[in-house]
């Protein structure tokens, strides 16, 4: 039986998708013949850690970045995650390693020290994040970047997005080191039924309350302010609409402040850290995503599952699902204004809207599904164990 290690360096506070995706890949993993084991080098939020201590899988937790007393430097963090996968992969003598959310330096010292020993696993890289483009005039064989030197050690280097895998081969990577593949939500958990009035009722929400929702960490790069911005903007023209913010982070107290100076506090309420973003998003009409940058959201895929019109600033992959006008609307990064109109446009013409929902769900179940994920590693996995 073939061993693979999935590390996934995530403090996971969205428990829900990213424990749905490792009860799936292990259960499917079984099926096909391969043990799955997992590395979790950051705390877990308290559900993921009973979850997997529960679930009968094998998971590996040890303290390290973002984990409450223990607190390390990024650049110590990544020198102790490759020290503890190799130390793990010369003893359990895996056939391949899966790396999410991991940086290069941590992917770099692993090859370093699996290179000095007899046990060289198959490794992936599973690129999550946003990599730009080249600025103008720069040619990637002139470039040296950790980048490079990862996608020429590792066996596949996999976006989340078609785009990215577009700039990686422009960025000097060969394209037959690079294979993207999707996200993937679980479409079960948005077609379970429940109780959406009695939901509302303990939000204090009425059955008639517009709801627009934002969904995730209170950064910089999440732009919330322009959520609240073009909250203010939409209450001058359109009554009886509730803005909700589910999510936490440094820039909480600000919002808050930029809340109040808006006059907004009948209309905005900041809901904290969630476990039910998935009832959440059902009770919306409209979900806007007012980033500056993100890499290929997975909260989009989850809002047009749920049943949500989606509103989102035009970054990196973003374009690959929602298509502005069909599956849902595309605003500039930056502009309230903008993300204010589409939500009111939405408003306005209710049956736009239905559409516009219809369309992104099927494409959601058909496209972006947790099962299709699934396949797409196992096949590129397969492939490479052969």
């Amino acid at each position: 039986m073939k061993k693979i290690l999935v590390v996934m360096n995530l403090n996971m506070k969205r428990q829900d998708s990213w424990t749905a995706f490792n009860r799936s890949f292990v259960q499917e993993g079984t099926v096909r013949g391969y043990a799955v084991e997992h590395l979790l080098p950051s705390e877990p939020c308290p559900e993921v850690r009973k979850y997997f201590e529960g679930s009968g899988f094998k998971a590996h937790i040890f303290p390290g970045w973002n984990s409450g007393g223990n607190e390390m430097t990024e650049k110590q963090h990544d020198l102790r995650l490759g020290w503890e996968c190799w130390r793990r992969v010369r003893r359990e003598k895996y056939d391949l390693v899966s790396f999410h959310f991991c940086n290069e330096v941590a992917v770099l010292l692993f090859i370093l020290l699996t290179s000095l020993s007899s046990c060289k696993p198959r490794i992936v890289w599973h690129q999550h994040s946003n990599i730009t483009p080249l600025p103008a005039g720069f040619h990637p064989k002139r470039v040296f970047s950790k980048l490079r030197v990862l996608s020429w050690l590792v066996d596949k280097v996999c976006p989340v997005f078609r785009k990215q895998e577009q700039i990686l081969i422009d960025r000097g990577l060969s394209p037959g080191k690079v294979t993207a593949i999707y996200n993937g939500i679980d479409p079960e958990r948005f077609k379970a039924p429940f109780d959406k009035e009695a939901y509302r009722r303990d939000l204090g929400l009425k059955s008639d309350t517009k709801v627009v929702l934002t969904v995730g960490s209170l950064i910089e790069r999440k732009r919330v302010d322009l959520f609240i911005r073009a909250a203010a903007e939409v209450v001058k023209k359109e009554n009886n609409v509730t803005f909700l913010i589910a999510g936490e982070g440094p820039l909480l107290e600000q919002l808050k402040k930029l809340v109040e100076e808006l006059g907004l506090t009948e209309s905005v309420r900041f809901l904290g850290r969630r476990s039910d973003v998935d009832r959440l998003l059902r009770i919306g009409n409209i979900f806007v995503l007012s980033s500056s940058a993100e890499g290929f959201p997975l909260v989009n895929i989850e809002a047009c599952a749920a049943g949500a019109a989606v509103v989102s600033t035009d970054v990196s992959g973003v374009s690959e699902l929602i298509r502005d006008g069909e599956t849902g609307y595309l605003t500039r990064a930056g502009d309230a204004q903008m993300i204010a109109e589409k939500i009111l446009m939405l408003f306005q013409d209710p049956g736009k809207a239905r559409e516009v929902v219809a369309r992104a769900q099927k494409t959601v179940f058909e496209q972006f599904s947790l099962q299709k994920m699934v396949d797409s590693y196992y096949a590129l996995y397969g492939k490479l164990l052969k």
